[in-house]
């Protein structure tokens, strides 16, 4: 829920990670605020900050504080995002990590499907991962609105994890 044109609070009730091996796990949950710096199209990228609480329930990964820059550039029906995210985990030492996305966004009735690419960059672990991504958006007559990705990224170099399975799925409802 945008509580106005700039600032967006979201809640994360449901985040959940499955290491290789091991069974499917809730992680925990997040509280994030994204602040829109620009409006749309005014400058050559839109800028934003993101700040955000992510208290872990797994015991071996503690909780943290996210900052971080948000830029996003739409051309014609192709959207690029990069974010630059500085993490600080409770007792731990900060690190910083990025992640880069390019899309096409194809119209389709009341939604759209955009197929693209996500890079995950994570200099502190030396990980580095990417690979195809499929984003889709639904609109109800009601104005309410259902987004998903899904996606498998690979690793790049030998420090990251294989693969990584990436499903996402947001429902806005104010």
């Amino acid at each position: 829920h945008a509580v106005n044109g700039w600032w967006k609070p979201e809640l994360y009730l449901a985040q959940y990670n499955r290491q290789a091996g091991a069974a499917m796990q809730s992680s925990g949950y997040e509280f994030e605020n994204t602040f829109a710096l620009t409006e749309r199209g005014e400058y050559w990228a839109d800028a934003g900050l993101l700040a955000a609480y992510v208290k872990s329930r797994l015991p071996a990964v503690a909780s943290r504080a996210e900052f971080g820059v948000l830029l996003e550039k739409w051309v014609g029906h192709v959207d690029q995002r990069l974010n630059l995210i500085l993490e600080k985990p409770a007792g731990g030492a900060s690190a910083l990590r990025s992640a880069y996305s390019a899309s096409y966004k194809i119209q389709m009735g009341s939604g759209s499907i955009s197929p693209g690419v996500e890079v995950y960059l994570r200099p502190a672990d030396n990980a580095y991962q990417a690979g195809p991504v499929l984003y889709g958006e639904m609109r109800t007559a009601d104005g309410r609105e259902l987004e998903y990705s899904l996606g498998l990224v690979n690793r790049i170099n030998s420090a990251a994890a294989d693969r990584t399975l990436l499903l996402r799925i947001g429902y806005e409802f104010f």
